[in-house]
């Protein structure tokens, strides 16, 4: 049975039983949720249709939660104990290393042939430099890496000092393959023991032949078909509506054609490297309306930091050209082992899987082109490939069907706009490509650090700025916008400028009062275009969309940004309801997994740090806690900017809030020396929303981060 959400008005879904339980786990889908079935007409609670657990006891902590984020097992140092003494150090078990060759390859490009090793084929199109190959073998002689890890291989080292080649490599290496086996590529990472699926191109009886753009050490794995079809289902833990992003690919002014390959690799890399190495909170709605406080989860002009990102992402992997190259190389692919290869590396893995497809489209003059089109696959089973497809974010029943052993062409398009317009593309071609291979992951680490300091796109995207008139009169005085500005006059005079003077007539901006559009206005022949907006008295949240019209009339999207223009002041005194959502940081994990080193150095010293950190990490587990909480605000006399509150919930605490440019912020302190700092925005001025940074125990610093959302009774 399939289940429908509704939330804020909106509808999601349809989600099966499996999928709703893994919103409920990751903390997405609360008790209180309307859903539907398929079957049924009527919307009921989730709480009356689906299993909640129940609540654990409450513990005094930071708000009765810091306790809670950290789940350890009761009889801990005998679980540890009894791991370590009958675990491996290590999951492959190496022998002896056979130096191959070593070879330098010009730009003009070249093959390295080995005898009975690999065989690389470099095009002229990869390197600009000469570029030199190391390659060495070593034998493998046992591993821990499950029942269905089978090396067909030695563990293949090739060194060239791992930069990312223009045009991707083919590697084919020697291996037996029967008939009802099948093989897969991986990178090992032999610090982290981690495996990581490589794009895979062919295989028969004697050979498989895998693409990547860079190296690192390689092994091939094989299985019989029937082992890894009797393993489904196989579930990475992705899950669209908590781990894709909360927009739609519509393009950019950057990405014109669509970002769909930067915004799927970008809520891979996130899913991976933030959520689950870093236990931080699910990517979808984490960069809602930027770093603002007022959620506005069904407007996306105002996420111009995700949008940005995805945009300069697909705009550096360079993914029309980039494509192409690589559909070149998988002509006439069996896409049955497509099928095979999302399911082996989900698997082994235990992590999502990028996939690239093509297709063919018309153009207006009627010439046929190549299409391609990227997504992220997080699940496989016997009926095919589950996909978080980014022109359909958040639906998790998209899936790519298998049939007769083959899969299906998948229905998409270039990008959602232009699948609205009934330009839909069927992509028949649907190759297994992996992660890293194509993608560069450190350059996407690099750029979603900009998004921490605002930076993100702005070495790419057209530079324009909001001003506004503090003076007027013969010689008008205009200060560039900044986020908050306070005056009494019922009015605001603004500029907005596209500083490049000639061509600025295709650009526009819409000024937004909330999530609302005022008013769309084109620039003159100089890049200046006006605004005067009307203010309420109180908290208004003004927003300014700027972007290009291309020769079709559709927008090119470029950036938006916010101000909050205090109007004279809100009185918050009252009666504040909600929620509050509380996740556990790296840093809290990681300060629990020293403790428990440290105890089990004290039982076992002959074990490795890595060892003892590796048992710790494996006995943690971090929790999702979401509380009720109430807020009581009186304002205190002969001071405008203070309150006395109240705050009641799992503890009741009291203190001194101030509220200061449209933000309220106060401090909760617990008896166990925790704090909690309190930071919220008035938005609609019944609303408060905003976030918690939570020292657990006067020692750890942002210990929890989380988000809370209170209305004015």
């Amino acid at each position: 049975m399939n289940w429908h959400l509704v939330r804020n008005g909106k509808r999601y879904g349809p989600f099966d039983q499996q999928a709703l339980q893994k919103l409920i786990a990751q903390g997405q889908l609360q008790p209180g949720d309307m859903v539907r079935p398929d079957n049924s007409p009527n919307w009921i609670p989730a709480s009356q249709a689906l299993r909640f657990a129940q609540p654990p006891p409450k513990k005094r902590g930071c708000r009765g939660c810091l306790t809670l984020l950290i789940g350890i097992p009761a009889l801990l140092l005998l679980g540890l104990f009894l791991w370590l003494k009958y675990k491996d150090s290590g999951n492959l078990t190496l022998g002896a290393a056979t130096p191959l060759t070593t070879q330098t390859i010009s730009p003009s490009g070249g093959v390295i042939a080995i005898p009975n090793g690999p065989t690389l084929t470099i095009s002229a199109e990869a390197y600009t430099q000469p570029t030199t190959f190391k390659i060495t073998t070593t034998a493998i002689t046992a591993h821990k890496l499950g029942p269905l890890f089978h090396p067909a291989s030695p563990l293949i080292s090739i060194d060239n000092g791992h930069g990312y080649a223009n045009d991707p490599i083919t590697v084919k290496i020697p291996i037996k393959l029967a008939k009802n086996e099948f093989a897969l590529g991986f990178f090992y990472d032999r610090k982290t023991s981690r495996l990581e699926g490589l794009p895979l191109v062919a295989e028969d009886a004697q050979s498989i032949t895998v693409l990547t753009r860079h190296f690192s050490d390689i092994v091939i794995s094989k299985a019989k078909k029937e082992e890894v079809i009797k393993a489904l289902p196989v579930d990475s833990g992705y899950l669209p509506g908590a781990d894709d992003w909360q927009f739609t690919n519509y393009g950019s002014w950057l990405a014109p054609g669509g970002h769909c390959a930067g915004q799927s690799i970008t809520s891979l890399w996130y899913y991976v490297e933030k959520k689950k190495a870093a236990g931080e909170r699910p990517l979808y709605g984490r960069y809602d309306n930027n770093d603002y406080g007022m959620g506005t989860i069904d407007l996306q002009n105002d996420d111009s930091w995700g949008y940005r990102f995805s945009s300069v992402v697909q705009s550096e992997l360079d993914w029309n050209s980039l494509s192409r190259r690589i559909v070149r190389k998988f002509n006439g692919f069996n896409s049955g082992l497509t099928w095979l290869a999302f399911a082996y590396a989900i698997h082994l893995t235990g992590e999502p899987q990028y996939i690239e497809i093509w297709g063919q489209s018309t153009d207006k003059a009627g010439k046929t082109t190549e299409a391609g089109h990227a997504m992220v696959v997080y699940k496989a089973d016997a009926t095919g490939l589950y996909i978080a497809d980014p022109n359909y974010h958040g639906n998790a029943n998209r899936k790519i069907t298998l049939a007769a052993g083959q899969l299906q062409p998948y229905n998409s398009g270039a990008n959602k706009a232009e699948i609205d317009k009934g330009n839909g593309i069927s992509f028949p071609t649907l190759p297994y490509i992996g992660k890293t291979a194509i993608a560069d992951w450190p350059n996407v680490a690099t750029r979603y650090a900009e998004i921490a300091t605002a930076k993100i796109g702005n070495d790419k995207f057209p530079k324009w700025k909001v001003s506004y008139l503090v003076q007027d009169g013969p010689n008008p005085k205009w200060l560039e916008l900044p986020k908050v500005i306070k005056t009494a006059d019922p009015n605001i005079r603004l500029h907005i400028k596209f500083p490049y003077g000639s061509g600025a007539a295709p650009y526009r901006v819409t000024v937004y009062k909330g999530t609302a559009p005022q008013n769309t206005g084109s620039f003159d022949a100089n890049g200046d275009a006006y605004y005067t907006a009307s203010l309420e008295k109180g908290v208004n949240n003004l927003g300014f969309y700027y972007f290009q019209l291309d020769a079709n009339g559709d927008e090119q999207y470029i950036d938006f940004k916010r101000v909050r223009i205090l109007s004279g002041d809100d009185d918050l005194t009252g009666t504040w309801k909600g929620e509050m959502t509380v996740r556990g940081t790296e840093a809290f994990r990681k300060y629990i997994e020293t403790g428990i080193v440290a105890v089990l150095r004290a039982f076992l010293p002959d074990r490795s740090e890595g060892d003892l950190r590796a048992a710790a990490a494996a006995s943690i587990t971090m929790n999702v806690e979401t509380h009720p909480f109430t807020l009581q605000l009186a304002k205190r006399p002969n001071d405008e900017t203070k309150y006395d509150f109240t705050m009641t919930g799992p503890e009741t605490v009291s203190g001194i809030a101030e509220y200061k440019d449209g933000e309220l912020t106060w401090r909760a302190r617990a008896a166990d020396r925790s704090t909690a700092d309190y930071r919220g925005t008035l938005s609609a001025k019944t609303t408060l929303n905003g976030t918690i940074n939570i020292t657990a125990w006067g020692l750890i610093p942002n210990a929890a981060t989380s988000t809370f959302a209170i209305q004015k009774q």
